[in-house]
């Protein structure tokens, strides 16, 4: 008998895929960036030379990486940001070096991101639906628009929308479209009103201080070649509509000092690890993708977790999240599990959702 149970944990584990899903969507679990704003008392002057004393209160953050993270090379120019806040606005100043800096599009609107262009995607209340995207080139073109969903859960983009008050400013060191000189890169300066970005909620600091946020850099080094990606906080794919990848944002009440907020005190619950080092959010995500691609393969979603391409660590991993459930249809799912006193819920459209248990 012990010999035949031997023979059957062998068959199984032939059964077994190799990589387990925690490899294999690797690049997006990494945790994402964490960045504290200051709050400031007086406002930057909006004019795209970041001088003023306030921009001295906050840190530049790690230069930017390709959009995919560790699996690229680091890009080959910097990218920086700064971010600060006040009760009014959320601002923002980015440095981007450039030898050569070029644009050509003027028209508010059009796809700013055919200019090289830096980009700021905001989800100020975290549910990964009705974000805002704002992008401008060396010239100061904008494109700013609302996302009603990311693309994968068939979103689309609001570009009739221009973001009430904003202010943006750029500036150039060196000189616009002339290849013949070595120019040091261009510089932006932001003010984002909060009353301007409320789709879905009830206004920008009453949601909330924690906000995800990213910044994206494309870079066109090449004609005919591909553009490169360069951001804050990296999605592990060439894809910045995935706002749970974002960076998390601490927007400082007055006279908070930067240096004694505790991100770890802020993050919620869920996303803080508690099994072999990964987070309920974490995993629930890595169903989610799993059931993605599976989609893409089967044209149908996978109807429970057995269905799901799980190695034996996978297996071991997922028998410790509570009530973990993966219900589907042809068309939709919901991935359920419980942590604590509270349930969490995340759906085909990549929207998460908790509940208190009485």
């Amino acid at each position: 008998m012990k010999k035949l149970i031997l023979l059957l944990l062998f068959l199984l584990s032939l059964s077994l895929p190799a990589q387990s899903l925690l490899e294999r969507y690797a690049a997006r679990l990494v945790p994402p960036a964490r960045y504290v704003a200051p709050y400031v008392p007086i406002p930057p002057v909006i004019d795209g030379h970041v001088g003023e004393a306030e921009w001295g209160m906050a840190a530049w953050t790690a230069p930017f990486v390709d959009i995919c993270g560790a699996l690229r090379p680091a890009p080959r120019y910097a990218t920086q940001v700064k971010m600060l806040c006040d009760d009014t606005n959320f601002y923002v100043a980015a440095r981007l070096e450039e030898p050569n800096v070029t644009a050509r599009l003027r028209q508010r609107d059009t796809i700013v991101w055919r200019d090289n262009d830096f980009e700021v995607f905001l989800d100020p209340n975290g549910d990964g639906i009705e974000y805002f995207e704002i992008e401008v080139n060396p010239l100061g073109t904008l494109l700013d628009l609302i996302m009603t969903y990311p693309y994968r859960s068939g979103g689309t983009f609001l570009s009739a929308w221009d973001c009430p008050g904003l202010k943006v400013a750029v500036s150039i060191d060196g000189t616009l479209n002339n290849s013949a000189d070595l120019d040091r890169g261009w510089w932006v300066e932001m003010a984002i009103p909060h009353e301007a970005i409320r789709v879905g909620f009830n206004g920008g600091l009453k949601q909330g201080r924690l906000w995800r946020v990213n910044f994206s850099r494309v870079e066109w080094l090449m004609k005919g070649a591909d553009e490169e990606n360069w951001v804050w906080s990296p999605t592990g794919i060439v894809n910045m509509h995935m706002p749970e990848r974002w960076g998390f944002v601490y927007l400082c009440p007055e006279k908070t000092e930067p240096l004694t907020v505790d991100f770890d005190d802020l993050m919620p619950d869920f996303h803080k690890p508690h099994f072999d080092g990964y987070s309920l959010y974490q995993l629930m995500w890595t169903l989610f993708y799993a059931e993605q691609d599976y989609e893409s393969e089967h044209k149908t979603y996978a109807k429970s977790l057995k269905m799901l391409p799980l190695a034996a660590s996978d297996r071991r991993l997922f028998c410790q999240l509570a009530n973990l459930k993966l219900e589907a249809t042809t068309s939709t799912f919901e991935i359920t599990a419980r942590l604590g006193t509270k349930s969490y819920s995340l759906n085909h459209q990549g929207l998460w959702c908790e509940k208190r248990r009485d």
